[in-house]
């Protein structure tokens, strides 16, 4: 044999070609070991990236260019809504010092009120070492699925 080996492998995992190489090859080329690294779970982290990043640009640009938005928390909300920002994707809920909890994508977030949302006014860097005060977040989220089911109704 003249120094490659049949893997143990017969066949490559995406495209089911026949292997020749070293005995721990599961792929035939570089095309199909890259195209197996973005399917399934890889796949799913990167649509989850994405969604996190749009819903952060929203935010910063609801935070920049809209001044109307601090006295008109339903407004803010279906702008949020319209705009495509997605309520199911967050990275963490924060507490703030006057004990709300707001919802952060990233550094940029927004606290649930009872009739809409309010965006946080600056960016919000926590580093770990800071003390969270945190209220009851089970309220929050029934606020914020109350006010997903009205959004629904009046559209």
């Amino acid at each position: 044999m003249n120094g490659i080996q049949t893997s143990a492998r017969e066949t490559c995992m995406m495209c089911d070609a026949p292997l020749s190489g070293r005995k721990d090859k599961r792929f035939c080329d570089d095309v199909c070991r890259v195209r197996h690294h973005r399917t399934g779970v890889q796949r799913v982290l990167h649509d989850v990236d994405r969604v996190l990043h749009r819903n952060r640009s929203l935010l910063r640009r609801i935070r920049a260019d809209a001044a109307w938005c601090s006295g008109d928390p339903a407004g803010c909300f279906m702008w949020l809504r319209r705009a495509g920002y997605d309520f199911n994707f967050h990275t963490h809920v924060a507490g703030l010092h006057d004990g709300r909890l707001a919802v952060m994508c990233y550094e940029e977030g927004f606290v649930v009120e009872e009739n809409g949302v309010q965006v946080l006014d600056r960016p919000m860097i926590q580093q770990p070492w800071m003390e969270q005060s945190v209220a009851e977040p089970a309220a929050v989220w029934c606020d914020l699925k109350r006010l997903l089911k009205g959004s629904a109704s009046r559209r």
